[in-house]
């Protein structure tokens, strides 16, 4: 009986107790900790937070904290943490910037997984990567866009020379992508999947092939062992 009356005042108080921590101003959050965050992501997380200073620590929903976090176009994943008496922990994993796609008469950043993390404007500072087109006139904008991010990767681990002359990946042909460099006269037509010995040797004779073919059709890439030139037809 004894006992049974103790159990039940403790029951009691540590209700009580609860009860008073929920309400109770020490309670109240007063340090929201960002990690991982650029300076201008930090920024407008603490802005879409803000109601989280001065809420109660044992209030917060975590889970709709975490999502909300998620939801910034920015944000790849994060972890949030309430850290007693008065502290909210956010662990940040941004999204990293894996080339540029033109849609009609706009330019995205997109991510490696082909999500727009932003417009190119909104980006806030200069980005020097190869732009993808012609996604947008594919038969399937998000394949061709895909296929366009994972050739530029290919492309910039068979050569960082040839990814970082390289102005527009054009995938609109799934079958014969088509890229423009900066030094070359010509379009380079790349196949259906890129050959990464071509680009190696292409390179190696890209000066002479400017100097001896001043005026291209285009150059060919996508066979094997293979760098074909087709000059532009003499005008009749």
């Amino acid at each position: 009986m004894l006992y049974g009356a103790l159990a039940f005042g403790l029951t009691l108080a540590i209700g009580y107790g609860y009860k008073t921590m929920r309400v109770h101003p020490a309670f109240a959050v007063e340090t929201l900790e960002i990690k991982g965050a650029s300076s201008k992501i930090e920024g407008e997380l603490r802005e879409l937070l803000d109601d989280v200073r001065g809420a109660n620590i044992f209030r917060l929903d975590l889970a709709e904290l975490r999502d909300r976090v998620r939801g910034h176009a920015w944000v790849d994943n994060a972890v949030v943490q309430s850290l007693l008496p008065d502290r909210v922990k956010i662990l940040v994993i941004e999204r990293i910037p894996a080339g540029l796609a033109r849609r009609g008469n706009a330019v995205d950043v997109v991510s490696s997984d082909g999500e727009t993390i932003c417009s190119y404007q909104e980006y806030g500072q200069p980005l020097d990567m190869p732009v993808i087109i012609g996604s947008d006139r594919a038969e399937d904008p998000r394949e061709a866009l895909m296929k366009g991010l994972r050739t530029l990767e290919a492309i910039k681990r068979a050569s960082l020379l040839f990814w970082d002359n390289l102005e527009t990946l054009d995938v609109a042909d799934g079958e014969n992508m088509k890229a423009k460099l900066r030094n070359a006269s010509a379009p380079l037509y790349l196949g259906a999947a890129l050959i990464p010995a071509n680009v190696k040797n292409y390179l190696l004779i890209a000066d002479r092939v400017e100097r001896d073919h001043p005026a291209l059709e285009y150059i060919e890439l996508g066979f094997p062992n293979q760098i074909a030139v087709m000059p532009k037809k003499a005008e009749e």
